[in-house]
């Protein structure tokens, strides 16, 4: 008996499970999707769309600010695998090359800042000083001069000019993410 009670329960507890994460993959999706097309959003939006009552979005993420942050640093993230994509880019040996990659960087970075407009005015807007900072904090941490991923871009670009000195890559990439 106890067999089959534990059997019943650890089943229907990973249904409740993938539901959970089904519900906030909902929800996430939902506020990016909105964010996208109106610059703005607000939490009955996202329970709306995402067909999930308000106290959902509470349950799973607190409240709006954080489920922004949430949301931002899931976009950031697809950016940074798109950057990766980049430096992973091997035999770029002459310029021709070089000019080629870097056009498809900058078409790839293009994109994904018009792809996600709305969601930069969002984090823009006067009123929205906390989710600014917080972005910033997260964009800073993964982007700042110390980060692994920075060397790796730095690397990236001194292997294709060779002739360029250590402060010249560090100043190339400051402009790249100006």
């Amino acid at each position: 008996f106890i067999h089959l009670w534990y059997n019943s329960f650890s089943t229907n507890r990973g249904k409740a499970m993938k539901k959970t994460e089904i519900t906030k993959s909902a929800i996430i999706n939902s506020t990016i999707k909105i964010l996208r097309e109106n610059g703005n959003v607000t939490v009955k939006e996202i329970a709306s769309d995402a067909n999930v009552n308000i106290a959902a979005i509470n349950y799973h993420f607190n409240d709006k600010q954080n489920l922004i942050n949430i949301v931002v640093r899931r976009l950031m993230n697809e950016f940074k695998e798109k950057l990766d994509a980049f430096l992973n880019t091997e035999n770029i040996t002459t310029i021709e090359q070089a000019h080629f990659h870097i056009t498809n960087f900058l078409d790839a970075f293009y994109d994904f800042a018009f792809e996600n407009l709305g969601v930069i005015k969002y984090i823009l807007i006067p009123n929205n000083h906390n989710i600014l900072e917080n972005c910033s904090k997260y964009f800073m941490n993964q982007f700042s001069m110390d980060s692994e991923f920075t060397h790796k871009i730095i690397n990236k670009l001194g292997e294709i000019n060779t002739s360029l000195t250590s402060d010249e890559l560090k100043a190339k990439y400051v402009l790249l993410f100006s």
